[in-house]
Formats: C-alpha cells, sequence, structure tokens
C-alpha cells in the first residue's frame, strides 16, 4: 500500500507541476500584445511549412512527393520569433526581419536553381506555403514593432 501512496503522490505532483507550467504559459501568452500573440501563434502555418511537400515529380506513372530541404531552418526561425520578442523592440525587428527575409531568399533561389530536384518537378502547394510564412512573419514583426509590443 505504501508504494501505491507513493506514485499517487509523485503523480500528483507531477499533474501539479504540469498545471502550474501551463498556467504560467498562458499568463504570459496573454499579457503579450496582440501582433506578438499572432506571432507565437504563427507556429500552426510554419509547422505546415515543415511537413508540407515543396515539389512532385512523376515517373514510372507514380506520383513522388519531395519534402522541403530547408524544414530545419523554418523550425529554428519560429523558435527566433518567440525568443525575440525578449529583446528590445529595434534588435528584436531586424533579427526576424533578417532570418525571415535569409529564408525567403533560399526557398526562392532553391527554385529557380532547381536545386529541389534533378528531375523535372511541378510546384506543391506547400512550396506556396513556405513562401507565405516568413512573408506573414516580416509582416507581423513590423506590425509588433509599430504597435510598440517589444
Amino acid at each position: 500500500m505504501a508504494i501505491i501512496d507513493l506514485l499517487i503522490d509523485i503523480l500528483s505532483q507531477i499533474g501539479k507541476f504540469i498545471m502550474n507550467l501551463l498556467s504560467w504559459i498562458y499568463e504570459n501568452f496573454m499579457d503579450l500584445s496582440f501582433f506578438e500573440k499572432m506571432i507565437t501563434i504563427s507556429f500552426v502555418p510554419a509547422f505546415f511549412a515543415v511537413i508540407l511537400s515543396v515539389a512532385k515529380f512523376h515517373l514510372f506513372n507514380t506520383y513522388y512527393y519531395i519534402n522541403n530541404p530547408l524544414a530545419v531552418y523554418m523550425i529554428g526561425i519560429v523558435f527566433v520569433m518567440i525568443a525575440t520578442h525578449f529583446f528590445p523592440g529595434t534588435v528584436s525587428l531586424a533579427i526576424r526581419i533578417i532570418s525571415n527575409a535569409y529564408y525567403l531568399f533560399w526557398v526562392i533561389y532553391i527554385h529557380i536553381g532547381k536545386g529541389i530536384a534533378q528531375t523535372d518537378y511541378s510546384l506543391s502547394p506547400g512550396y506556396f506555403v513556405n513562401l507565405g510564412v516568413p512573408i506573414l512573419l516580416i509582416a507581423l514583426s513590423v506590425f509588433s514593432y509599430l504597435e510598440g509590443g517589444d
């Protein structure tokens, strides 16, 4: 019986810790300005930019899909966008714009330079999500800066 009571106590403490952590995250989220909240929520389209295929090609009566070769960088940009909330306004804006513009440049370049695949391919909707997410993040960063949400 003592072991069961100990396990119940441990699970109770873990549950309290998780609830306190979620409460802290929620309170900090609610304290953010509107555009900072939108930047935080932007991990959802960024997630789709990572998992959606960017191109497809036809071979032997089957379509093969190519994943985003730059997906790791989009994950990093999401972390940068959230972490730069703690920096001063101008520094935060510069870091956000530079990181997103850099990603956007390489997404465009990889298609123009035919670096997605060594065969003929057609773009998938995921490619356009990969174009739209950094543009959205740049716009939200500028609006957040103009609003004074630093």
